[in-house]
C-alpha cells in the first residue's frame, strides 16, 4: 500500500499524465489533505509545490514535502527508503535510470528532516524521477 501513495506522491509533485487508479488517488487525496492541514499551505503554496515554483519555501512547505514523503514511506527519520524509492521511480522511468537518479540524489541532505525531504524532491524533480 505505501507503494500506491509513493506513487500518488510523484503525480502531485511532477502532474504525471499516467492515470491513478481511483483507489489510490483517495489514498493520495487524504495524506495531501491531513497532510496540508497539519502544516496550515494554502492553495497558492500547494499549487507552486506542485510545480516547483517555489524560490525560498518556509519551514511549513518543507514538512508538508516530509509529511507526504514519509506517510509514503519513501523516508524515515530523514533517511532515503532506497527500496521502496528504486521501486516506485522504476516505475516510471525504468530501474536503471531510477538507480542513477537515486546514485545522484542520495546525499541531499538539510538540518531537519523537514529540509531533508524538500532537498530531495527538488533533486528528484531536477533529475526527472517524476
Amino acid at each position: 500500500m505505501k507503494l500506491l501513495i509513493v506513487l500518488a506522491f510523484i503525480a502531485v509533485f511532477a502532474a504525471v499524465n499516467a492515470e491513478i487508479p481511483k483507489e489510490d488517488d483517495e489514498e493520495h487525496n487524504k495524506i495531501i489533505a491531513e497532510c496540508r492541514q497539519k502544516f496550515k499551505m494554502t492553495d497558492e503554496e500547494y499549487t507552486k509545490l506542485r510545480h516547483d515554483e517555489v524560490a525560498k519555501p518556509n519551514e511549513d512547505m518543507q514538512c508538508f514535502v516530509n509529511c507526504f514523503m514519509e506517510s509514503a514511506g519513501m523516508i524515515k527519520d530523514g533517511k532515503l527508503q532506497h527500496d521502496v524509492a528504486t521501486a516506485i521511480i522504476s516505475k516510471k522511468v525504468g530501474e536503471e535510470k531510477a538507480k542513477t537518479i537515486l546514485e545522484t540524489c542520495h546525499g541531499e541532505q538539510g538540518s531537519t528532516n523537514c529540509e531533508t525531504a524538500y532537498k530531495l524532491h527538488k533533486c528528484l524533480y531536477k533529475n526527472k524521477a517524476y
